[in-house]
């Protein structure tokens, strides 16, 4: 593969990466606010994201040491640029459901 094109290939996966990160983050966050997850599942929930982010991470993180192995590369992408660590921290928080409208109680 040439050079150039593997590192469209490492633009897309790292795009396709954050993309999906967020989505997933989204989706927990909804299911969080529209359940009453009590703290010790909120917990246990995080962890799950936590474990299945940490993969998506790790398959981007293979394909760039296997570029710098194959092109003599020194790229670095720390994990910190995924943005997800806060995501997490807060789904852990109360605020997330005290965000929760009631539209019942609205009427």
């Amino acid at each position: 593969m040439a050079e150039q094109a593997y590192r469209t290939l490492l633009s897309n996966t790292f795009l396709d990466s954050c993309s999906l990160i967020d989505r997933i983050i989204t989706k927990a966050e909804s299911e969080i606010k529209n359940q009453s997850f009590s703290k010790e599942n909120r917990e246990l929930l995080v962890d799950l994201l936590y474990n299945r982010i940490n993969r998506i991470v790790t398959k981007f993180e293979q394909l760039l040491f296997n570029y710098n192995c194959i092109y003599g590369k020194h790229l670095k992408v720390p994990t910190e640029t995924f943005g997800y660590d806060e995501k997490l921290e807060a789904l852990l928080s109360s605020d997330v459901i005290s965000n929760n409208l009631d539209m019942e109680a609205v009427d």
